[in-house]
């Protein structure tokens, strides 16, 4: 029989075990508030925390702890500390990549993570500029994913071996691997949802690396699929018109973009709210029409309302602020603005770096834009064309 001093020691262990387990889940409950309210710095701590919490009840191989630890490395990757991110992501991919291949669970929860890690550390090591070691990862998911017939990662890993290439200069091989996933798009036929998904997203990578040729038939293709199954006025099919629209618009197809444009908006304001953040692409689309049929009086009023949308809606540090700022700063240089244009390009250049990387195209060609404007034009402090940081 267990003696009284026995059992009271098993459940104040217990006890104790219990209370690290709530306060392990309390640390991640208010990591996660702070990550999705764009606080890194703050999910950061109590990410460390519900970590260090968890580690004193479960082993290092658990489950929960590794998905926490990958939490973690997405938070420090948030927060630009890609060198602490990639030492997390990097243990965590290896660990769940190990029990995938060696229980045979690569249909299970452990396959599903290992090719959601892999995507992760790669996107970190890009951001890092870590090029060589982002294609190595992205190599090695895209093989998992195509021995595993897990058709829809192995498409995504494509993609990102693609973007790799074009932000590395490797223009050939980007349009290669652009081109094979396109491709491999086109066999998912089962999962039109996954397929239209996939062409968007491969459409705007080739259009930011201004791959027009393949841009347009990718977004082309993404809305006639969206049309055949999504109802007639439906704010994702308004999403695929503005994508089409944007690329046609660098095409130099602005009568065929235009109509778009206003389908798409009349479709969104029909279903949202004015300042609804899915209006930020279309307005912007907007706002480079009118710049293109030089009417940057207009222009301006399309950028003015999509940044404020950014101001009300999004957190500081999002590239659709970026590039409603890098926008706004465009049509201040076309009505001779500089000084204006010179702070908002500086904003958005600021927020590229963080959110895109160095190398992207978007922070490149703001780079340079600030660069050109230089000393001979010194910003004021403030603009009351910019937004405020924060929602």
């Amino acid at each position: 029989m267990i003696g009284t001093a026995t059992r009271g020691l098993l459940l104040l262990t217990a006890l104790l075990a219990a209370g690290a387990q709530l306060s392990a889940q309390s640390f991640r409950e208010e990591a996660t508030s702070a990550y999705r309210s764009g606080d890194y710095d703050a999910a950061i701590v109590f990410y460390e925390k519900s970590v260090a919490a968890a580690l004193k009840v479960m082993k290092e191989e658990n489950l929960d702890v590794i998905e926490r630890r990958a939490e973690l490395g997405e938070a420090y990757r948030a927060a630009g500390r890609f060198d602490e991110a990639i030492k997390q992501l990097s243990y965590v991919w290896k660990r769940i990549r190990f029990d995938a291949e060696n229980k045979k669970r690569w249909d299970a929860q452990e396959g599903a993570l290992a090719l959601a890690y892999a995507e992760n550390l790669g996107r970190a090591y890009l951001k890092a500029g870590r090029y060589q070691d982002a294609l190595l990862i992205f190599s090695t998911g895209l093989f998992d994913a195509q021995r595993t017939q897990h058709d829809g990662d192995a498409l995504q890993f494509a993609a990102l071996l693609a973007e790799t290439q074009f932000v590395a200069k490797n223009d050939v091989e980007a349009a290669n691997l652009a081109a094979r996933a396109f491709g491999m798009a086109e066999k998912l036929t089962a999962n039109p949802m996954l397929q239209i998904r996939a062409l968007s997203q491969l459409s705007s990578v080739c259009l930011r690396h201004n791959q027009l040729g393949l841009a347009k038939p990718m977004a082309q293709r993404a809305l006639e699929i969206a049309k055949l199954h999504e109802p007639v006025a439906s704010v994702v099919v308004a999403g695929h018109q503005t994508a089409l629209a944007k690329v046609l618009l660098q095409t130099g197809e602005l009568a065929e973009a235009e109509p778009l444009l206003k389908e798409a908006q009349e479709t969104i304001l029909s279903k949202e709210t004015p300042q609804s953040t899915r209006l930020i692409d279309v307005l912007l689309a907007e706002a480079d029409l009118y710049l293109k049929r030089n009417q940057p009086d207009k222009a301006l009023t399309k950028t003015r309302d999509a940044v404020e949308i950014c101001r009300r809606k999004l957190p500081a540090l999002d590239a659709r602020t970026g590039r409603s700022l890098e926008k706004l700063a465009d049509t201040e240089m076309a009505l001779n603005r500089p000084q204006d244009a010179k702070l908002n390009y500086e904003r958005a250049l600021v927020i590229f770096e963080e959110t895109l990387g160095p190398d992207d195209p978007f922070t490149a060609e703001t780079r340079a834009h600030v660069k050109q404007l230089g000393a001979a034009v010194v910003s004021p402090e403030a603009s009351s064309a910019s937004p405020a940081s924060g929602k």
